[in-house]
């Protein structure tokens, strides 16, 4: 999974979400936040650079999804058919 941003993805979109439009027309976004420490920080990212590593993980995490629903599916099926064995029915 794409992880440029690790954790912190959603608190940066967040972040661009509540912003100003002046964050639109300069490309990027300045984020400040301090640890629990103290210590403050800031950086600036680019927004498309950020849009594009969303669409990402958003990707990848629906990849992820689909293939523990398959495999849900899977399992649900072979309940409803008992763990049929058709070598059990031939003799």
């Amino acid at each position: 999974m794409s992880d440029k941003y690790g954790k912190n993805l959603i608190w940066f979109l967040e972040e661009v979400q509540a912003g100003d439009d002046d964050y639109i027309e300069s490309h990027h976004v300045d984020i400040y936040g301090e640890t629990e420490s103290g210590l403050e920080g800031s950086c600036q990212i680019d927004i498309r650079e950020l849009c594009g590593e969303a669409a990402k993980t958003i990707s990848e995490l629906q990849a992820k999804l689909a293939a523990y629903k398959g495999m849900d599916e899977l399992t649900q099926l072979g309940q409803e058919m008992g763990d049929y064995d058709i070598g059990d029915k031939h003799e």
